[in-house]
């Protein structure tokens, strides 16, 4: 069966897929439009099922989503929606729960709750604190060690 426009050729290929309008895309283009959650027949390798430990961090980041979210700060869908947005890249590197937090960051910067220097300037002096522990546990280590 032939398509009516003539723009897409005598017949229907079978990767195209019809938009909106019925007419036709290919499906690289529509590949494009595909955010890096929507894998949906995509291959995507081995999922992992084995379950992990939460971390305190990650427990902080969900009762934060909880609270922001009862006050009516943010609703599921923005959540979703800023996670969407973080790009392929992003979305690849980083870990469910660190999706999570870059995404509440960038939502407090939108709505002007908090600007991206306190972020930053907060992301510093974490860093900074978990390296001075890090040097005592080793300077500890090493006491130790050497008596």
């Amino acid at each position: 069966m032939g398509c009516r426009h003539s723009e897409h050729g005598p017949r229907l290929d079978a990767n195209a897929v019809r938009c909106q309008n019925g007419r036709l895309r290919g499906l690289a283009s529509w590949n494009h439009m595909r955010g890096p959650h929507d894998i949906g027949g995509l291959p995507a390798g081995p999922v992992e099922t084995h379950a992990h430990e939460v971390t305190f961090w990650e427990k902080q980041i969900d009762a934060l989503r909880s609270v922001i979210g009862a006050k009516g700060i943010v609703s599921t869908h923005e959540n979703r929606r800023y996670i969407e947005e973080l790009g392929h890249d992003a979305y690849d590197r980083l870990g469910y729960y660190e999706r999570w937090t870059a995404a509440l960051c960038r939502q407090m910067v939108d709505r002007g709750i908090l600007t991206q220097q306190e972020i930053d300037e907060r992301v510093a002096e974490l860093r900074r604190r978990l390296e001075e522990a890090d040097e005592l546990k080793l300077a500890e280590g090493e006491a130790v060690k050497g008596g």
